[in-house]
């Protein structure tokens, strides 16, 4: 996750969430559909994935190292906080928002910045997608105390039910290659090889590609556990109501963490 922003309305790469803030507030008109930020706002997963780069950029984790809830602390109360406030020039519906909308909503034009994936990224030039061709740059999520991208899981594996096993694997080993690698990243995907990211025949045709490796380079992944999908939920839940109702914060976050604890208490993971 990285972040776009128009380079035709920020003075300068914004680096901070002040510089977001900053012309926001200048520039933010409703009235011509034009605002400051927007976000992935509908409960669940979108909305705490949307807000993780908040919380790692104001140095917060949803999880200390024995996994007890600390999205409630000082930390986690700024950046809720902060993400609460930006309501206020994003559109109204923006609660209700998915990747499908946020996406749209972005390459419309209607945005100035946003945190986005990179199947958003690889349309910001393609006419016949976005309106904002030529106008957009990628850079890394603004920071608090500091940068802090997002990093999402897609895995290639083998079934074991596969029949055709060794040339599964002969194609996973083909696709790893730093050359499959650059021609794939040179069509739009997002490749998993560094020397993909710099490939000069690859950054021709996919411009930001160096920019998504600095992103990658900063980056912080969700928390490694099975028992995520629930805990995302509790929390997804929360950080929404506390959107919706403009306000609320350290309620969310305390019922947020009280919940996850609850749950992992249930399923064993605080036993001596």
């Amino acid at each position: 996750m990285s972040l776009g922003w128009r380079k035709d309305i920020f003075p300068k790469e914004p680096q901070t969430w002040d510089d977001i803030v900053e012309t926001a507030k200048a520039k933010t008109d409703p009235g011509k559909e034009q605002f400051g930020w927007v976000t992935r706002g509908v409960k669940g997963n979108p909305i705490a994935v949307s807000f993780l780069p908040i919380l790692n950029s104001y140095g917060g984790e949803v999880f200390d190292d024995k996994w007890n809830p600390i999205v409630n602390n000082d930390a986690g109360l700024g950046a809720l906080e902060r993400y609460i406030s930006l309501r206020q020039w994003m559109p109204e519906g923006v609660v209700e928002f998915d990747y499908d909308q946020e996406g749209a909503f972005f390459l419309g034009g209607h945005a100035f910045a946003a945190n986005i994936w990179g199947g958003i990224v690889r349309q910001i030039d393609t006419p016949e997608k976005s309106t904002v061709v030529g106008k957009v740059e990628i850079g890394i999520p603004p920071k608090q105390v500091r940068h802090a991208a997002h990093i999402g899981l897609f895995i290639s594996g083998i079934s074991e039910f596969s029949k055709n096993k060794e040339a599964s694997l002969d194609f996973l080993k083909w696709f790893a290659e730093n050359d499959t690698q650059s021609r794939f990243a040179a069509n739009g995907g997002v490749p998993v090889k560094v020397p993909s990211f710099k490939n000069e025949e690859a950054v021709k045709k996919a411009r930001w590609l160096p920019n998504l490796l600095n992103s990658l380079d900063n980056s912080f992944p969700r928390p490694r556990t099975p028992e995520w999908s629930k805990c995302e939920d509790i929390f997804g839940t929360h950080l929404n109501e506390a959107l919706v109702a403009k306000g609320g914060a350290k309620e969310a976050l305390d019922k947020s963490a009280a919940e996850m604890k609850d749950y992992l208490t249930s399923v064993g993971y605080y036993k001596s």
